[in-house]
């Protein structure tokens, strides 16, 4: 059987429009720098992020305010193939797999110890 592997999200909800949700993947690049990182939403569905934009206009989705909106976007995210981790916000943790990833698929040389990247 083949394994689904779990994918590290943050859903934020916009201020200008509480209905329109995003689903932010901290650890997935979208750019080769790992500047960016993947989001989906319902409209335009995978598109690159600015992480700190995004938090700057949005507002957090917490676990207690679960709604239609939400498990709609979830369960599209499903049906696409994610297994879903709920993270409250990206961690520098996060951040390192993303540079990590991105240097990985760019085929760039990943330098661990004193000379490793930072935030």
């Amino acid at each position: 059987m083949h394994e689904i592997t779990p994918t590290k999200m943050v859903f934020r909800r916009w201020r200008n429009d509480e209905q329109e949700l995003i689903a932010l993947m901290p650890e997935e690049p979208a750019d080769p720098n790992g500047s960016l990182c993947q989001s989906y939403m319902h409209v335009g569905q995978h598109d690159a992020a600015d992480y700190e934009h995004v938090m700057a206009e949005t507002v957090p989705v917490s676990r207690e305010s679960v709604d239609s909106d939400l498990l709609q976007l979830m369960d599209e995210l499903k049906e696409r193939g994610y297994r879903i981790v709920w993270r409250e916000r990206c961690t520098p943790a996060m951040r390192h797999a993303r540079w990590w990833e991105a240097d990985r698929m760019s085929g760039r040389v990943i330098r661990w110890g004193k000379n490793r990247r930072t935030a």
